[in-house]
C-alpha cells in the first residue's frame, strides 16, 4: 500500500491517545503497527496507561509513553478522576513540546470518551486532524460508570470536532449517528486480530475432552460465576472442560473453583492468543442483555475465536452477532443463562461441529479492516 506520507496533503507523525491500559489492548497494538507503516519515517507517538504490576508494554510500533496510573483511579468521576489523570495530561504536554519541536502535520487518534479531552486539546494545540475511536456506546457507559453528565457533556462538544468518527461494529455507529446527530456514519474497524503462523505457547487440548473457552477480561459483568454453576449442573458425565484466559478482578474467585473440569489461566500477549485460541475446542461469549454495550457491540473474543477457526457459543442478545454466527455458521446464539440451552447447545457443538464459512475470515480480517481506515484517511487527505 503507498504510505500516505506520499499524499499532497501529508500527515507527518501520529499520536494515539488511550486512558486504558496497553498491556492487552490488541486494537492499539494493531493500529501502532498499521500508522508505522503508514507513515513511513514519519513519528508515531502511543500514550496511554501502564498496568503497575507489568509496566513493560510489548511490540508497540514507534514510541511509546505511560502514565503509570490504576484503570479505577482514571475512571472514577468529578475532581478525583481529573486529579488522578494528572500523570497523563503531564505526558500529552511533554508529547505536545517534542512534536512541535518536529514540526509537520500529523494525526491524532483519540480512544474512547474518557480520553476525548486530551486528544482534543492535543490535536488543537498541535493543529492536527482529530479522529474519534469509540470504543463503547459512552452515552450509555459513562452513566453505568457513575461517571455523570460531565462526561456526556465532553463527548457530545467534542464529538463534532472530531474529523472522523470511528466505532466497532454497525450497530454502534447507527446508534452515535442518531445520538448526535452525526453527519455521516462513523467508520467501522471490526476489532480482527491480525494471525500469527507461529506454534502456541499454550495448549488448551486435551485427548478426549471438548474444551470450552472463555477469555479475555474476566469481571462482573459478564456472569462468568453464574455461568460456571450452570456449567457444572448440566456437564454430568459428559467430556467437557470449561477454560478461562485472561486477567480481572474474578480471576481469583474463579481459580478458587478450579479442579478437572475448570481451568483458570493468566493472559498470554496478544501476538501469541490466537494460536493458543485454535488449541480449545469452541470460544464462549457471555453477555448482560441489561447492558446495553453489550447489545451493541462485537467484543475482540468474537473475532479472535473465528481467527481461530473455532465455533461459538454466544449469548443471544447482540442483534448484530447473532446475524452474523447465523449467515457465517460461526457456531450458535442462545441464552447462556438457561440451563436447558446451555445443555442443548453444548451436546450439539460436541455431535456436530459447525462448518465454518471460510470467507468470514477473508470478509473480517484485520487487512480487510486497514483497507477500509486507509481509504477513508485518504478521502480526508483530499478533503483537507
Amino acid at each position: 500500500m503507498r504510505p500516505l506520507s506520499q499524499l499532497p496533503d501529508k500527515w507527518d507523525f501520529c499520536v494515539i491517545v488511550s486512558t486504558s491500559p496497553l498491556l492487552h489492548d490488541s486494537r492499539i497494538h494493531r493500529l501502532s503497527h498499521f500508522f508505522a507503516e503508514q507513515l513511513g519515517g514519519g513519528q508515531v507517538t502511543t500514550l496511554g496507561l501502564a498496568d503497575s504490576a507489568r509496566p513493560l508494554i510489548p511490540k508497540l510500533a514507534g514510541r511509546t509513553v505511560l502514565a503509570r496510573r490504576y484503570l479505577p483511579q482514571i475512571r472514577r468521576g468529578g475532581l478525583r478522576a481529573i486529579l488522578s489523570s494528572a500523570g497523563l495530561s503531564l505526558e500529552v504536554l511533554r508529547t505536545y513540546l517534542r512534536t512541535v519541536r518536529s514540526g509537520g502535520r500529523g494525526l491524532v487518534w483519540s480512544v474512547d470518551a474518557d480520553g476525548l479531552l486530551f486528544g482534543w486539546a492535543l490535536s488543537r494545540s498541535l493543529g492536527a486532524t482529530l479522529i474519534y475511536d469509540a470504543h463503547e456506546f459512552w452515552p450509555y457507559e459513562a452513566t453505568r460508570r457513575g461517571l455523570g453528565g460531565w462526561l456526556l457533556g465532553l463527548e457530545r462538544r467534542l464529538i463534532l470536532k472530531a474529523q472522523r468518527v470511528v466505532t466497532v461494529s454497525q450497530s454502534m455507529a447507527r446508534q452515535y449517528r442518531q445520538h448526535y446527530g452525526l453527519i455521516r456514519d462513523p467508520l467501522v474497524l471490526f476489532n480482527y486480530p491480525q494471525v500469527s503462523t507461529s506454534q502456541a505457547v499454550l495448549d488448551l487440548h486435551s485427548p478426549g475432552l471438548f474444551t470450552l473457552l472463555y477469555q479475555g477480561h474476566l469481571v462482573e459483568d459478564r456472569g462468568l460465576l453464574d455461568f460456571v454453576r450452570i456449567f457444572r449442573k448440566v456437564k454430568g458425565e459428559l467430556p467437557l472442560r470449561l477454560a478461562f484466559l485472561g486477567f480481572g478482578p474474578l480471576y481469583q474467585a474463579l481459580a478458587a473453583q478450579a479442579g478437572p473440569d475448570l481451568m483458570v489461566l493468566p493472559p498470554v500477549a496478544p501476538a501469541d492468543l490466537v494460536a493458543v485460541t485454535a488449541t480449545a475446542s469452541a470460544g464462549l461469549v457471555l453477555l448482560d442483555r441489561r447492558n446495553l454495550n453489550h447489545c451493541l457491540t462485537l467484543c475482540n473474543k468474537f473475532f479472535e475465536y473465528l481467527a481461530a477457526g473455532i465455533p461459538v457459543l454466544a449469548s443471544d442478545c447482540c442483534a448484530e452477532m447473532n446475524s452474523l454466527v447465523g449467515a457465517h455458521r460461526l457456531g450458535l446464539t442462545l441464552d447462556t443463562t438457561d440451563e436447558n440451552e446451555v445443555r442443548r447447545a453444548l451436546q450439539l457443538l460436541m455431535d456436530r461441529q459447525p462448518g465454518l464459512d471460510p470467507q468470514a475470515q477473508q470478509q473480517f480480517a484485520w487487512e480487510v479492516q486497514m483497507c477500509k481506515l486507509r481509504k477513508d484517511l485518504l478521502d480526508l487527505a483530499r478533503a483537507a
